[in-house]
């Protein structure tokens, strides 16, 4: 019986120093494997997570190693394996400090899958976050979304309420100037497809002019004019089929004339909103806001 003592005395501290160099290593393959992810490497990255998980099965990376592997299929485009990651993890660790970010991640994930109506779903519970910064991201993608939809108004009630709920984040500057491009967006003259494919059919031209370019109106105008006198003049003159020609020339012009129209005015509120879009994610880009 003492000698079992003395062998288990024996090996107590060597099994110590076997688990603490397995800590050792476990830490140094974890940030081996965030260095990849780092660098965009995350299939590389994905298969150092996998790794570590399957050597250390019981390590203190092993949580973090499983949240990282659902952000490397997100970031590969596989949104329904990032999701499946995301839930598989929320299901093993349901009090982790990660939990809201991948219940954010996954409402993007749906995003980014075009399953906008889920996607609003997961933004809208966790616009009352108890992590500040999923809120406030929530709320900011719910604002985004509402811009896409040209619901300005909408958009300025989600950026407000970063402003005046979060005033001292990082992020309540970035939601200011949201919320000013917005409300730019809500005052766009904003011209009807349907009234300018009335007016062209009235005047060639005009509808095009309403919509903003005067002159793509101009040249509808003055083509149709000149394919319309040059008929009449042929017709007056004896030549028929000339006349002819012209005139299904001008009815050819005119019909086109009609549908151009109505195109240009849906283009012409298209490039405004886009031009606010635009400006929209500059300025989040140059904020480097939000970054994953």
């Amino acid at each position: 019986m003492r000698t079992i003592m003395i062998i288990i005395l024996l090996i107590s501290p060597f099994q110590a120093a076997l688990g603490g160099w397995d800590s050792v290593e476990e830490e140094k393959l974890f940030r081996f494997a965030n260095s990849l992810f780092k660098e965009g490497e995350y299939r590389a990255a994905m298969a150092e997570y996998k790794r570590l998980i399957f050597l250390y099965p019981k390590g203190d990376r092993v949580d973090e190693a499983r949240y990282r592997i659902g952000a490397c299929y997100q970031n590969l485009e596989l949104y329904h394996n990032a999701i499946a990651a995301y839930e598989a993890y929320l299901a093993r660790y349901p009090r982790s400090p990660l939990r809201e970010r991948a219940k954010l991640n996954i409402a993007e994930c749906y995003l980014l899958a075009r399953e906008r109506e889920e996607a609003k779903r997961r933004f809208e519970f966790l616009i009352s976050s108890a992590d500040d910064e999923v809120a406030i991201r929530a709320r900011f993608l719910l604002g985004l979304m509402s811009v896409e939809e040209e619901d300005w108004s909408e958009a300025i009630r989600w950026f407000r309420s970063i402003m005046k709920l979060y005033p001292h984040s990082d992020q309540a500057s970035l939601a200011g100037s949201m919320y000013d491009l917005a409300q730019r967006g809500a005052s766009l003259k904003r011209r009807s497809p349907l009234k300018a494919a009335l007016l062209s059919a009235l005047l060639p031209g005009m509808g095009q002019i309403y919509g903003g370019n005067l002159s793509r109106g101009l040249k509808f105008m003055a083509a149709f004019g000149l394919s319309t006198m040059s008929s009449m003049r042929y017709a007056k003159e004896g030549h028929t089929a000339l006349a002819v020609h012209m005139g299904l020339l001008a009815g050819a012009i005119y019909l086109w004339n009609i549908r151009d129209a109505s195109d240009v005015a849906k283009g012409s509120n298209l490039f405004s909103r886009s031009l606010i879009i635009r400006r929209m994610r500059d300025r989040i880009e140059k904020a480097g806001a939000f970054k994953r």
